[in-house]
């Protein structure tokens, strides 16, 4: 090439400080120098060079050999020269000028820088055009601050082919607020799947998005399976469209909260009660908006609810069946009374026996009736003992037997050695008759088996809510008798009824059945256990208590007793009757003046007390009805003994003795006859109270 006055010119080759000239010439220069984000000019010569002689090794896989030499990152980016950085990249940098943060370079590198290096480098070979990544640095200040990059890579084409321009851009901030939200996300993450509540979403057509584990295991399904599902897939079909009027009440634009509660089904199609919470949120930009939903299994507060209305039901049966009892006992009190009279009386004869024989039996099956309501309410009388329940079920057991049906097949296990019991053993036979009796009819024409069992057992209170215990008893060890049939076992709507009165799903009108046995296993203590499975059988236990160590029999109230050696005739007793009704106080006279006793009759407490303070000398035994309006016995009993300490005392009451005995604590010497009564329960009681035992 020649000049114009003809001789050959020499070209320069350009050095490196001329191309970065070049770069920066004119409004360029203005740009870099004014730029608010840090710009660099490297010259990566040397580090081209490097990565060509490594690929000339026979390095087919750059990226598994950079991270298996981590020495060599670390030197490419010491042999990086910065030919130029501008203003904003000092700042970021830390450094007092530009120089400082050319000779520095490697003070700004920490272990998360060399990831970055390692995708310049690889781009480098690979011949990009454009490196684009995030980086770490620290700052010579010591700040840690971190960047997104953008770099200009050189090629052999380039027109600089060994400068390298990089954009820096601080995302420091950024970096930050998506860590505090990734945290946040994380923490809310955390809480919703380890919570116990159901947490999911859907969107407002009711479609499924998010369910959280609690969710899933809950319904007995994966998330893929649930997140394919509408929120109406998930209700039991006579609740669909209360769900669906809710939806729709968020599409037209609802806000608020709904709380409810509804059913679920599990995969295997039983259901769940669920309280449901919904509360709309709102979505992301271009994004409908969500319903998040709070579900909560209800299922052992809906078991407790069931409980607690069935505990007062049976208490209000139970206190309805007692005060039924009690006036049916006054008037079967006047009833037989009456007969007993009559047929007593010589003056009729043998022509009406019959008759008043069929009065007092069917009054004594009505009192027998009534003795069962009293067992159902609680209020029967029981003397308990130490017993051995299997000991109890062996001696009834060829009774059992009768009471089956002739296909079915009555079988024992008895338990040996068992722990003591306190029981009444007529009572407790008859909840055994009645359970093994409804078990047989349970069998139906088909017959099966019948199976008898006892044992002792702990029962924890998973155990008793599960199956049904009634009344609830403490968790703890009891002695156990349990009667498994192979039937037809209840469905829900009869065990849930099935204490109550009269109730029987073969013959109605049966009798009290399994609500008396309730009452008897009740007053010992216990409670009865109920498993069932429709069209498989059933299986009902009661459980009782174990006797203290050392159980002594305890007196219900002290009376006094005369050795039975000694006699006493009644004649010529003085006795105070008090009783509200006036046909029981007839019929009681008619006994007492029978035994020769002379009568003072009176229908309420008050008055009781007015006559025995003017006659106390002359009286010598009161005999008090239990349950009066003004005065009750217990009252009218206080007010007599402080007239006279020693007045012998009968209570007379329609209720059990045991509801004398809790009404009636810390009170002394007192007996009790209960209605409807005989002449012959009247002298017995007379005799017992004044110390004696009277024959007449």
């Amino acid at each position: 090439m020649k000049t114009n006055n003809g001789k050959p010119s020499v070209k320069r080759k350009k050095n490196k400080n001329d191309q970065m000239g070049d770069m920066l010439s004119g409004s360029w220069e203005f740009i870099f120098r004014n730029a608010q984000v840090p710009l660099y000019v490297e010259d990566i010569s040397l580090v081209r060079a490097a990565i060509k002689e490594v690929l000339d090794t026979g390095v087919k896989d750059l990226s598994n050999w950079l991270d298996a030499h981590p020495e060599f990152i670390i030197a490419t980016i010491q042999n990086t020269n910065i030919l130029d950085a501008n203003d904003r990249a000092v700042e970021v940098a830390g450094a007092r000028n530009k120089e400082e943060l050319i000779r520095s370079l490697d003070r700004l590198v920490v272990p998360e820088t060399l990831e970055s290096f390692k995708e310049i480098l690889m781009s480098i070979a690979d011949g990009q055009d454009v490196y684009e990544g995030e980086s770490q640095y620290r700052s010579l200040d010591g700040r840690i601050f971190h960047t997104l990059n953008r770099a200009l890579l050189p090629n052999d084409e380039s027109k600089n082919p060994d400068l390298m321009i990089l954009a820096s851009h601080d995302i420091t901030t950024l970096k930050s607020a998506q860590r505090h939200l990734q945290e946040s996300e994380d923490r809310y993450r955390a809480v919703v799947e380890t919570a116990s509540d159901v947490i999911l979403t859907h969107d407002l057509n009711g479609k499924i998005l998010f369910v959280n584990k609690a969710g899933s295991k809950l319904l007995g399904r994966t998330n893929d399976q649930l997140e394919n599902l509408y929120l109406k897939d998930l209700v039991a079909e006579r609740f669909v469209s209360d769900m669906q009027e809710r939806i729709q009440e968020r599409e037209k634009g609802f806000s608020g909260t709904f709380i409810f509660e509804t059913p679920l089904l599990h995969s295997d199609g039983h259901e769940i009660p669920m309280e449901i919470s919904t509360t709309m949120i709102a979505g992301e930009v271009h994004e409908s908006p969500q319903v998040i939903a709070i579900l909560r299994d209800i299922s052992e507060r809906k078991a407790m609810e069931s409980r607690l209305v069935n505990h007062h039901k049976m208490e209000s049966l139970g206190a309805l069946a007692g005060g039924i009892a009690h006036d049916f006992n006054n008037l079967l009190a006047t009833i037989m009374g009456n007969a007993e009279l009559l047929k007593s009386d010589p003056r009729m004869g043998n022509e009406f026996n019959d008759f008043l024989e069929s009065i007092l039996d069917a009054s004594g099956q009505a009192a027998d009736l009534c003795q069962q309501m009293l067992a159902y309410s609680g209020k029967g009388q029981f003397s308990v003992n130490n017993g051995d329940l299997s000991m109890v079920v062996h001696e009834v057991s060829r009774l059992l037997q009768a009471r089956v049906s002739g296909r079915a097949r009555l079988n024992f296990q008895l338990a040996e050695n068992l722990p003591a019991v306190l029981v009444d053993t007529a009572p407790i036979r008859q909840v055994i008759m009645e359970l093994v009796t409804n078990a047989s009819e349970s069998l139906g024409d088909d017959g099966g088996e019948v199976m008898v069992r006892t044992g002792r057992a702990e029962f924890t209170k998973e155990a008793l809510l599960s199956r049904h215990c009634s009344p609830m008893l403490e968790p703890g060890y009891y002695i156990f008798c349990e009667v498994a049939d192979s039937g037809s076992g209840m469905d829900s709507a009869s065990l849930d009824r099935v204490f109550d009165p009269f109730y029987s799903t073969r013959t109605p009108g049966r009798g009290l059945g399994l609500s008396a046995a309730l009452g008897i296993v009740k007053g010992h203590g216990g409670g009865f256990l109920i498993d069932t499975i429709e069209g498989v059988g059933s299986t009902v236990s009661f459980l009782l208590p174990e006797a203290p160590v050392k159980t002594r029999k305890k007196a219900k109230g002290k009376r006094k007793k005369s050795p039975d050696t000694l006699h006493l005739d009644l004649p010529g007793k003085l006795v105070l009757v008090v009783d509200e009704d006036p046909a029981v106080r007839r019929v009681c006279e008619g006994f007492l003046r029978r035994l020769g006793c002379s009568v003072l009759s009176v229908g309420n407490g008050p008055d009781a007390v007015r006559i025995f303070s003017q006659r106390f000398d002359e009286i010598d035994l009161a005999i008090l009805d239990l349950s009066m309006t003004d005065m009750d016995g217990v009252a009218t009993f206080r007010r007599l003994r402080v007239i006279q300490p020693n007045l012998p005392v009968i209570f007379s009451s329609g209720y059990g003795e045991e509801e004398l005995h809790e009404r009636a604590r810390g009170l002394d010497e007192y007996g009790f006859i209960s209605k409807p009564f005989k002449l012959a329960n009247v002298r017995q009681a007379l005799g017992m109270a004044l110390g004696k035992t009277a024959d007449h």
